[in-house]
């Protein structure tokens, strides 16, 4: 019995070692050292914003390399828990860190019937509430806590999965990416987000932490705030249940002296995998549209 326990140990800790970027979506965001430039926010950050193209832009600017530490709604709405996570991704040794900050109504809101009561914070039961590190590879932690399939799948999800995150946070999402498939996956994206307005509204706690955030990273270098193109629809459906977000985020931009770059009216040179998430190809052209108009702003703030 002895000798079947450790060869079994054994075979954990082996896949341990080896699980791959593929494994689960999220594992390299919490499985590699800390970054001194991060991209932050939801997974329309996660998948719309590459650091490899920030990084070939900004070698002499910036701390590099960056990182896409950007989750989704679910994990990394403002607040404490992602306030803490963080902090303990970002390499304090930064003096000059590009933070690229992505916002959106929904990253400030919070379940319409408490909405400020920071202990129903649906992320306290994910795994950024309850980790102790974030920053080891293995992190047998989230392995043995956290991944919710046989290990045995840690061999073959490089080969199954269609959403790979990079050693750099990215995730790259290769599903089809014809019009009618994108028209489906909307069509499917619109009553999801039609009923989270119903179930969520503005949350000033949660400004409070995206506040302190901002606050926190500008002692480290310099911060951009960013918000994505999404599909028309998808846009009014915000515009519709938080008319007040374009005036918050001005306030919070002059009170806080940083720069926001609000693509929102920008939809339709990109495409979208359901509406709210660019295809990897709109990605790529997005990044560089990024860099492009961070590199004008840093132009006129240096001459």
């Amino acid at each position: 019995m002895a000798i079947y326990l450790v060869i079994f140990a054994g075979i954990h800790i082996i896949a341990g070692y080896i699980a791959h970027d593929e494994a689960d979506s999220l594992y390299p965001k919490i499985a590699s050292p800390p970054a001194k430039s991060l991209v932050i926010g939801s997974s329309r950050a996660a998948q719309g914003i590459l650091p490899e193209i920030l990084d070939s832009a900004f070698e002499s600017q910036y701390d590099l390399p960056s990182f896409n530490f950007a989750f989704s709604h679910f994990h990394s709405r403002f607040g404490p828990v992602y306030l803490r996570a963080v902090r303990n991704k970002l390499d304090t040794s930064a003096k000059n860190g590009l933070f690229i900050v992505e916002i959106d109504p929904i990253a400030l809101a919070a379940n319409t019937f408490y909405p400020e009561d920071t202990t129903r914070f649906p992320e306290n039961n994910t795994f950024l509430n309850t980790l102790s590190d974030i920053n080891t590879r293995p992190n047998f932690h989230f392995l043995l806590q956290h991944y919710h399939h046989g290990w045995g799948s840690l061999l073959l999800q490089k080969f199954q999965n269609p959403v790979q995150t990079h050693s750099d946070g990215w995730i790259d999402v290769n599903i089809p990416d014809d019009y009618n498939s994108r028209q489906m996956r909307l069509g499917m994206k619109i009553p999801e987000y039609k009923k989270k307005y119903r179930l969520n509204s503005f949350s000033a706690t949660r400004l409070h932490y995206f506040i302190q955030t901002i606050t926190y990273l500008k002692t480290y270098g310099k911060v951009y705030l960013v918000r994505l193109p999404v599909h028309n629809q998808i846009y009014m459906i915000e515009k519709q249940n938080c008319p007040i977000f374009d005036s918050i985020i001005d306030a919070v931009c002059r009170q806080q002296k940083i720069e926001y770059l609000d693509y929102s009216a920008f939809r339709s040179p990109y495409n979208f995998t359901d509406g709210s998430h660019m295809t990897r190809r709109s990605a790529r052209s997005f990044s560089k549209r990024l860099v492009h108009d961070i590199n004008i702003l840093h132009a006129q703030t240096t001459n």
